[in-house]
Order: structure tokens, then sequence, then C-alpha cells
């Protein structure tokens, strides 16, 4: 499936049906990985806390750095598991 969406004011839109699809909500993380010939949006089941302050800022960094490791490695299992 192809969507086309347009950036404004540097910001992207995301139509509506995918936010219902994939579950995006404001609270949660989505990943913007740069994949060479492009860029991926992974939408996350992490929620960012509402509370989150300037002192916990580099605990949640640390968190999402340990999330985008994740998929990372998942993407590399599911492309060895193809070539296999």
């Amino acid at each position: 499936m192809i969507i086309h969406t347009r950036i404004k004011d540097k910001k992207i839109t995301i139509p509506e049906e995918l936010i219902e699809k994939y579950n995006i909500t404001e609270n949660k993380l989505v990943i913007l990985m740069d994949v060479g010939d492009g860029i991926l949006i992974k939408p996350t089941s992490y929620e960012i806390p509402k509370e989150v302050s300037e002192k916990v800022k580099p605990t949640v960094e640390n968190d999402i750095e340990a999330i985008i490791s994740e998929i990372i490695k998942q993407q590399q299992m599911e492309k060895e598991t193809v070539v296999k």
C-alpha cells in the first residue's frame, strides 16, 4: 500500500487510517530510521509518561535507544530467516 502525505512546517502528517491501524497516540513513541534509500517510520508500543521532566529525559533516551536496538535486532533476525 502506498499512501501519499505532505510535509508542512517541517511536520509530516500521518493519515488517519494509519493512525488508527497502528494505534498511534500523542504519547506513543514513533521512530524514524534512515534505511539508506529512504526513511522508515516505525510505530512502537512504548508510551512516554506524561510526567517526564528534564531530570528523567536521560532515562527515557536510554529506553528509546534500547527500543531501537531491539527493533534492529528483530529486523536482522527476520532477514536471516528469509534467507535460510
